[in-house]
């Protein structure tokens, strides 16, 4: 589950920040909702845990060492 979090938000960054440069300054308008979209991807990076965090309970998980 920790490994799927944190694979998920780095996918979300990536799809909107995708999308902000493909739509320009458009991306920012009322209408779309892409903004906010990108806003809430970026909160999963700064917002506990972090997807660093996540990467490193999912590490020792897998290699069997105590998470604290």
């Amino acid at each position: 589950m920790l490994g799927v979090n944190a694979m998920a938000n780095d996918a979300a960054l990536r799809i909107t920040d995708t999308a902000m440069r493909v739509c320009g300054g458009a991306a920012f308008s009322d209408h779309l909702q892409l903004e906010r979209f990108f806003r809430d991807a970026r909160a999963g990076g700064v917002m506990a845990p972090t997807a660093d965090v996540l990467y490193d309970f999912y590490g020792k998980a897998l290699t069997g060492q105590p998470l604290f």
